[in-house]
């Protein structure tokens, strides 16, 4: 599957890695709106156009929870219970909690000051 025939924001799985090693089997990717695929495994992306050397050879299908409602990882203000903003999407519960792990300084504050914002997955408790 070329990105061409990927869907703009699904999940997919990759089956056999490319050629040039950018992606291995079991990685999960995305076609970004603006022609990057993104790669949780390799917490990065390939820029637009790198993408075609990047894909030689690969093949993927779409992730098998591809249907599902996505988690949604949000920033609340610690000072303003009612300032939340969705700040990233994920296929999985997993994926989720990885974001707010590399996204925080331990695990749910995004700073060290007092008054910061932090992580959380929409729809857990406060």
């Amino acid at each position: 599957m070329n990105t061409e025939q990927m869907v703009v924001e699904k999940p997919y799985v990759v089956t056999r890695a490319s050629n040039s090693g950018a992606f291995q089997i079991g990685d999960r990717v995305k076609l970004v709106g603006d022609g990057s695929i993104q790669c949780v495994q390799a917490q990065g992306w390939i820029l637009p156009h790198e993408v075609q050397e990047a894909i030689a050879g690969w093949e993927i299908e779409l992730a098998p929870d591809a249907g599902s409602t996505p988690i949604a990882v949000v920033r609340s203000s610690s000072v303003d219970v009612t300032q939340n903003t969705v700040v990233a999407r994920f296929a999985t519960r997993q994926e989720a909690q990885q974001y707010i792990r590399q996204n925080t300084v331990d695990g749910v504050n995004v700073s060290t000051e007092l008054d910061c914002d932090y992580l959380r997955i929409a729809g857990d408790e406060l």
